[in-house]
């Protein structure tokens, strides 16, 4: 949805040659843009940033609120009474690692 949003796909998906575009490439390229902006699963169920080791929840407006995942990518971080990851998905620590690295 985001990336339609973003014209990054065509809102026709019979205008382009990808017809089924893998949701895990398209989470892959995301974290080229966006690996200094996740998070993982720590022992005490909460998540610490990847970069500065910071505490943060998942936002209650997400679908991911309440749901522990191995790893989360998010493309905004709100300060009120917590630290929030808005615009959150479910990543694996392995693919984070590889676009830190590349």
């Amino acid at each position: 949805m985001q990336c339609r949003q973003a014209r990054l796909l065509p809102n026709d998906p019979a205008e382009s040659s990808i017809r089924d575009p893998s949701p895990i490439h398209i989470l892959k390229s995301f974290l080229c843009g966006f690996s200094t902006n996740t998070a993982r699963l720590v022992p005490d169920g909460s998540y610490r940033t990847v970069v500065g080791n910071q505490t943060v929840a998942i936002h209650p407006s997400s679908v991911l609120f309440g749901k522990k995942m191995e790893a989360i990518m998010y493309n905004e971080f709100v300060f009120t009474n917590r630290s929030y990851a808005r615009g959150v998905s479910a990543v694996q620590m392995d693919w984070v690692g590889e676009a830190l690295a590349g």
